[in-house]
């Protein structure tokens, strides 16, 4: 079961946030975060968390929030914002997507697969992958990505804001980004013989992939690897560890993976 806590940032009437014609920020968020769920629900053995008010009348606090996350146990924390630089419209634009500064490498890695994706839904200009230290990313326990999909008050980015459609993407593709990582499956998929193999890491370069196979051989004595889905043509590769035809075996390799190198890890079910 792939748990996934997810929260529209701050309440409808949290000081500050919201464009200088008034909108509030948590109207954009809820949009987002609405249609990522929606998304994720179409596939088995996921479980969802939403961390703030679904009303947008409460603004959970941080802290509150962070606690149940961790104390559900949630695989991955996705946080959706709107960004804001001096609260009067300006030429200023771009999505930003952070982690924390002594986030694990299955943050970045998600980052990395989440980060592109919300740029082309939007279609706004790539600020670029950020780091910060706040709350939702460092007192989290699990891999944990803060999204940033446009700034408020842009006279460019508001366009899109105020586009439905793209905010139905930007959660999407958010979702999706986590489908593929996690190969999660679709509910109307039957199922009849299933093996399992234990994936772990994302790889860019054959030197990277080179270094983790030789690191994961220290371990497991079967170790393969393959090409997967990359957005900028480069060739991109997930290590897997062998085939198992129990999924206790597979929960045992997948533990004793993520323990040693971090990086994140998960099992997809072969159906046969």
């Amino acid at each position: 079961m792939t748990k996934i806590a997810y929260d529209a940032g701050h309440g409808m009437s949290t000081s500050g946030k919201r464009t200088p014609d008034g909108e509030r920020e948590w109207m954009f968020n809820n949009k987002v975060a609405i249609a990522f769920a929606d998304k994720l629900k179409q596939y088995e053995n996921v479980e969802l968390l939403r961390l703030d008010d679904p009303s947008g009348n409460r603004d959970v606090p941080l802290s509150e929030r962070t606690d149940k996350a961790n104390a559900w146990g949630a695989d991955v924390l996705i946080s959706f914002h709107h960004n804001a630089l001096a609260g009067s419209w300006g030429t200023h634009s771009g999505i930003e997507t952070y982690t924390h500064p002594q986030s694990s490498a299955a943050s970045k890695e998600i980052q990395r697969l989440i980060h592109p994706r919300i740029a082309l839904a939007m279609g706004l200009k790539d600020r670029e992958m950020k780091e910060a230290n706040f709350h939702m990313l460092r007192e989290s326990n699990m891999p944990s990505v803060l999204i940033e999909g446009g700034f408020m008050d842009s006279t460019i980015d508001i366009q899109a804001l105020r586009n439905d459609a793209k905010l139905k993407a930007q959660g999407e593709v958010a979702a999706q980004a986590l489908v593929n990582l996690f190969f999660l499956k679709p509910k109307n998929v039957s199922t009849t013989t299933s093996l399992y193999r234990v994936f772990t890491g994302t790889f860019n370069s054959s030197r990277s992939l080179a270094d983790a196979i030789e690191m994961a051989r220290r371990e497991f004595t079967w170790v393969f690897y393959e090409r997967a889905e990359s957005l900028d043509f480069n060739p991109t590769y997930r290590i897997f560890t062998g085939t198992f035809k129990t999924k206790a075996a597979a929960e045992e390799a997948k533990v004793k993976l993520q323990q040693k190198f971090g990086w994140i890890t998960y099992i997809r079910e072969e159906v046969i």
